[in-house]
């Protein structure tokens, strides 16, 4: 169970890092960037097909979920 600390306006809080943390959320938001550009590499280049458009929002989803969002909310 976690407490909640109260704090007055304008005091200094400490924080700290873990840094086995943070180069697991690099790691993963590189795999991320990684797993993008390939799908990128892979898309089919008609544009006007369903399949160019589902390979267009998995990459979308590959670079927001898995590359934005661990190095901001995890990292």
């Amino acid at each position: 169970m976690t407490t909640i600390e109260k704090h007055a306006l304008g005091e200094v809080i400490s924080s700290h890092f873990d840094p086995g943390i943070v180069v697991g959320a690099y790691f993963a938001s590189f795999t991320g960037c990684l797993l993008t550009i390939e799908l990128l590499h892979r898309r089919g280049t008609s544009l006007g097909s369903l399949r160019s458009w589902i390979e267009t929002i998995e990459c979308a989803l590959a670079m927001g979920v898995v590359g934005i969002w661990c190095m901001h909310f995890i990292g």
